[in-house]
């Protein structure tokens, strides 16, 4: 196991002993032969990490009792503010981020890149919404909507590299003889911290686009629950709101094996599922169609990191046969 994982297997025995204290005791008795997890770590690793521990975060105490194998933590008053940050901090980590997550943060990343390619400087001006589309994730269908919407994941991308110092600087660049929504960001970074993070998310990005195609190679299953309205494709799980109109589709291709592998056509989905022509203007209805399609995609990406269980456009939809 790596650094990280045994940190948090060490941090987790901690919290689960502390369970077994007087709810206001600080002193926790560490059991390293009692603990299934810890068994799985080799003592003098576990020894260092609580020395780090104590030592370096400074958050607890520890007495190793090494021929009985028993340690006695005494957690310091800052222990628990730590530890809310700690988590906060991992949650937010490369690894751990939510495709689309990572998405917004690569995208701004591959500009930023680009730029300094071309000028060769720490200083770049990239748009807030570029007319080239990387990812169909973040921007599937041009609606006024859907490039606000492209603008913010964009921000917040920008947002997250502040906070990991990768940019310095940051400037929405108004031009008085320009009117504009979408107005160009200047942006200075750290060099050092940019080439690092960006290998990093490159890396991080090519690995779970690499397991999500594995899937053509690696038959997945995918199933739908009308009771529960939630998909499950291999061992994940996905669940919508149940009277949405993103779960009656689904049920709607999940209903027989000739729905689930047909091609449709918008109108028909929209009539199956009461949607009438009579109701809505056609353009309205077909925008309808094609939200609640690439709203079911954009969710299963976000829960799963499969980008490709639907196969569709603006007029068809069909499941991937991959995972029929």
């Amino acid at each position: 196991m790596d650094y990280q994982t045994n940190l948090d297997t060490v941090l987790d025995a901690i919290l689960e002993a502390k369970n077994y204290a007087p709810i206001k005791s600080r002193r926790v008795i560490l059991d390293l032969k009692g603990n299934a997890d810890l068994a799985g770590i080799e003592e003098e690793i576990i020894y260092q990490l609580l020395d780090k521990l104590e030592q370096d975060y400074e958050v607890l105490k520890a007495k190793v009792n090494k021929r009985k194998k028993i340690v006695e933590i005494i957690l310091l008053d800052n222990f628990e503010d730590w530890y809310k940050n700690y988590l906060l901090r991992k949650k937010e980590d490369i690894k751990n981020l939510e495709y689309l997550n990572l998405l917004k943060v690569y995208d701004v990343c591959i500009d930023i890149d680009s730029q300094i390619q071309m000028y060769a400087k720490d200083e770049v001006i990239i748009p807030s919404l570029p007319t080239r589309v990387k990812f169909q994730e973040l921007f599937s269908i041009d609606l006024p909507s859907s490039r606000d919407q492209y603008q913010r994941d964009r921000l917040e991308g920008v947002n997250y590299l502040r906070r990991h110092g990768v940019i310095v600087e940051f400037e929405v660049l108004d031009d008085p003889f320009i009117l504009s929504i979408y107005p160009e960001w200047r942006i200075r970074i750290n060099v050092a911290k940019f080439e690092q993070f960006y290998k990093k998310i490159a890396k991080e990005f090519h690995r779970r686009h690499k397991l999500a195609s594995s899937t053509e190679e690696i038959k997945v299953k995918a199933n739908f629950d009308s009771i529960t309205a939630c998909l499950k494709i291999g061992d994940k799980k996905v669940c919508f709101q149940k009277e949405s109109l993103r779960a009656s589709l689904l049920n709607l291709l999940f209903e027989s094996k000739k729905n689930l592998t047909k091609k449709w056509y918008w109108d028909e989905v929209m009539s199956k599922l009461g949607e009438r022509k009579e109701d809505f203007p056609s353009k309205e209805l077909k925008v309808k169609f094609y939200s609640a399609v690439d709203g079911i995609v954009k969710q299963v990406a976000k829960k799963t990191g499969i980008n490709d269980f639907l196969l569709y456009d603006y007029q068809t939809l069909q499941v991937n046969p991959k995972y029929i």
